[in-house]
């Protein structure tokens, strides 16, 4: 009985990690989960919930887990189709027309690769700023970690990670609403 309990508190921590990007709040999320009945059952979940798709990245056998990124449709097209997270893109060999198919499959790829792909940051909504200078584009300075790392000036980031946390705690109320998690999205359009 325990062990089950356990399945159901990750199911349910893994839900409450997604909830920014459940919610469109935050385009897209990044998570390494383990392999079997979890994994099949946040498929199978996020399956029948029509705002939200995933993508398998890779599957990481040593440790018995699957990389995957879930992204919410509508929230990640808005970011990457701005034009000046597009113009970066196109500079790292992403197409000038914007196609999220397209772009998520570039991304996997890169994500394949020998070299990380640090635009990755613009696909889970961080500021462009944080992204280029992380990247070591613009000589701006690290001013703060929290989520990521911010430079120059604190004010945007900390606009975005408030969002994505004050999303994450609202979805984490609306789960303890809801009666079964596993069909949170017959309940979201009442919230």
């Amino acid at each position: 009985m325990m062990k089950q309990k356990d399945k159901r508190d990750e199911f349910i921590e893994i839900l409450i990690k997604l909830g920014p990007t459940i919610l469109g709040v935050k385009p897209a999320e990044i998570i390494n989960i383990k392999l079997g009945t979890l994994l099949d059952k946040l498929k199978e979940c996020m399956g029948n919930y029509p705002k939200i798709d995933f993508l398998e990245i890779k599957e990481m056998e040593k440790y018995r887990r699957m990389q995957v990124f879930f992204y919410h449709k509508e929230a990640l097209s808005k970011i990457l189709s701005q034009k000046v997270n597009r113009d970066f893109l196109v500079n790292l060999g992403y197409p000038a027309e914007f196609n999220l198919h397209r772009y998520l499959q570039i991304l996997k790829e890169k994500l394949l690769s020998e070299e990380f792909p640090h635009e990755i940051g613009i696909f889970l909504g961080y500021p462009l700023k944080d992204v280029l200078g992380f990247m070591g584009e613009y000589s701006l300075e690290l001013v703060d970690i929290q989520g990521w790392r911010y430079y120059g000036s604190r004010k945007l980031s900390e606009i975005h990670y408030r969002k994505f946390v004050e999303a994450r705690e609202t979805f984490k109320f609306f789960l303890k609403e809801v009666d079964n998690p596993e069909e949170f999205y017959y309940h979201l359009k009442d919230y």
